[in-house]
């Protein structure tokens, strides 16, 4: 598989730049971005931080294991 692009996330004051997008999930999101940012109220929950996108994506569920600076989607939103 070759990369799609990457994803620029910003919190507060600090920016990240995620590569790597493969999957149809990945290049549905670049896809809604197009149109505009997407910002996602988080809540944290011990390590973890979630919050809804506001919009489904297509779901590819598998059992993974996550490790820290994972970027997620569950449930498609």
């Amino acid at each position: 598989m070759e990369c799609q692009g990457f994803l620029i996330i910003s919190i507060s004051e600090k920016v990240w730049f995620i590569s790597d997008f493969f999957d149809a999930t990945a290049k549905a999101l670049a896809e809604k971005l197009k149109s505009g940012s997407v910002t996602v109220e988080m809540k944290a929950n011990g390590f973890e931080h979630y919050g809804p996108l506001g919009f489904s994506l297509e779901r590819h569920d598998e059992q993974i294991s996550a490790v820290s600076g994972d970027i997620m989607l569950y449930n498609g939103n």
